[in-house]
């Protein structure tokens, strides 16, 4: 006689408490990364949030810890890293720059025609425009660098190339320092620039809407970065690379802008600029999870 199938108790399958913990992690970062990708949180959220890396370990200590008393705590893991993120993104706090400043002043060689502007920067704060310098100079302002190490080096005659950098920024993710590189300078429009940027977890505004750009270069990650232009004397190329950055071109209404990418889920709003006719801006892409936008005003 076979026994009564319908008279024994379901048994409901057990939870997995890790992979629950596991999954929450991933919607987790995916939020916040998808915030910052659509422009809603600064990349240099990121760089804030780093700041808080003990609490990594502290997370890690308590799954640890109370794993085996009950599986359901590893939740407290995932938790804790996600409410941390989220206590990050609620204060705003994103740019604590410091207050001591330094004069940055570059001299112009007679013999320059064009110049570059370089910049090698990490979890700092830039802030560009061109406008009528005397004539002697290329560059002048103010820059608040921690240490008393040379932050502006000027090389070449014809084309001088003026390069802004902080030797000690490397140290600033390990000690959980806030961003203390910060830049306001003011460059010559009297003659054309190349502007060369190589940077992460910076943000900045870049106005140079009333100076010539010859051409650009940017590449990094974690940036967010705004970039003023004027009307061209002939055409100009745009070179943009890096990953989970945000860039915003704003232009004149009457200069076109064509728009090319290539690589993995980078985002562009106003390509229409493109069908404009005459000199412009060429700009391309490439690089993954970059939000780029074209703008006239």
């Amino acid at each position: 006689m076979e026994p009564d199938r319908a008279a024994e108790p379901s048994v409901e399958p057990s939870v997995d408490w890790r992979r629950v913990a596991r999954g929450l992690h991933f919607v987790g970062f995916g939020t916040f990364f998808l915030l910052t990708t659509l422009g809603v949180l600064p990349w240099s959220f990121w760089f804030v949030a780093a700041l808080y890396w003990p609490v990594l370990l502290i997370a890690l200590g308590l799954r640890l810890m109370l794993n085996r008393k009950a599986p359901y705590l590893v939740l407290v893991s995932p938790l804790l890293i996600h409410g941390t993120l989220a206590a990050v993104a609620l204060t705003g706090h994103f740019e604590p720059w410091g207050r001591a400043w330094r004069p940055v002043s570059v001299e112009r060689p007679e013999s320059a025609q064009r110049w570059t502007l370089e910049g090698n920067l990490a979890f700092a704060h830039i802030d560009v425009s061109a406008g009528a310098l005397k004539p002697e100079l290329l560059v002048t302002g103010r820059a608040h660098i921690r240490g008393n190490r040379d932050t502006v080096t000027v090389s070449g005659e014809s084309v001088p190339r003026v390069r802004l950098s902080d030797p000690r920024h490397d140290w600033h993710f390990v000690t959980g320092r806030p961003p203390t590189q910060s830049w306001e300078i003011e460059v010559t429009d009297a003659i054309p620039m190349r502007l060369e940027l190589d940077s992460a977890f910076t943000v900045g505004n870049i106005d140079l809407s009333g100076g010539g750009l010859s051409g650009a270069s940017i590449d990094g990650a974690f940036n967010d970065l705004t970039l003023r232009l004027g009307a061209p004397a002939e055409a100009v190329r745009i070179a943009f690379e890096g990953a989970f950055n945000t860039l915003e071109i704003v232009v004149p209404d009457e200069v076109p802008v064509g728009v090319s990418t290539d690589g993995f889920l980078n985002f562009v709003d106003g390509r229409g600029s493109r069908d404009r006719t005459g000199d412009g801006y060429s700009l391309s892409i490439d690089g993954a999870f970059n939000h780029i936008v074209v703008r006239a005003e």
